[in-house]
């Protein structure tokens, strides 16, 4: 049985540790990026003008592919008081019902993110020379990997047949 949970678990283990390593990866880039900066302008007295520009594209991509990470691994903050009152039966419905809302709210901004992304594709980036759809595309992609994990999760609820009960905190941080 447990042989079984673990080789399910196996893909989504993977990909939780590319979307941490990923983000892990950013924030490094991004401090140094901003560290490189605050020495140009302090020591050297010439500040550069491709710091922010680089900030602002590498921080939306940093924090989405988090977010999905936090999706899938159920890291958002919940409260749990009132559906841990409920019978295991309805908890799942209600499971179920939450994660159906999060998959329309992703299908939703994978749609309009998608549309601002094809309505900015043409315009350059000042400083850095690129497209400003790769800045907006990191909404896109994100919501797109929740919306993945979102269905998988969704499958998952409603075929599995283990009763899972939360804890009787009011705030669950499923951990």
């Amino acid at each position: 049985m447990t042989e079984k949970l673990i080789s399910k678990r196996r893909p989504a283990l993977m990909l939780d540790r590319i979307l941490t390593t990923t983000s892990n990866i950013l924030l490094v880039i991004l401090t140094i990026v901003v560290f490189g900066e605050v020495i140009m302008r302090y020591v050297f007295s010439s500040p550069s003008n491709v710091t922010s520009g680089l900030t602002a594209m590498i921080f939306p991509w940093m924090i989405f592919f988090a977010a999905i990470a936090v999706t899938q691994n159920n890291d958002h903050i919940r409260v749990n008081y009132f559906r841990n009152k409920l019978p295991a039966f309805l908890q799942k419905v209600v499971n179920v019902i939450t994660k159906l809302i999060m998959l329309f709210f992703s299908i939703y901004m994978v749609i309009s993110s998608y549309g601002l992304v094809e309505s900015v594709m043409n315009q350059a980036h000042p400083i850095l020379g690129i497209s400003r759809g790769w800045l907006y595309g990191s909404v896109t992609v994100s919501f797109l990997g929740m919306g993945i994990v979102l269905l998988f999760q969704i499958f998952d609820e409603i075929t599995s047949e283990e009763e899972k009960r939360g804890e009787t905190n009011d705030l669950d941080y499923d951990h």
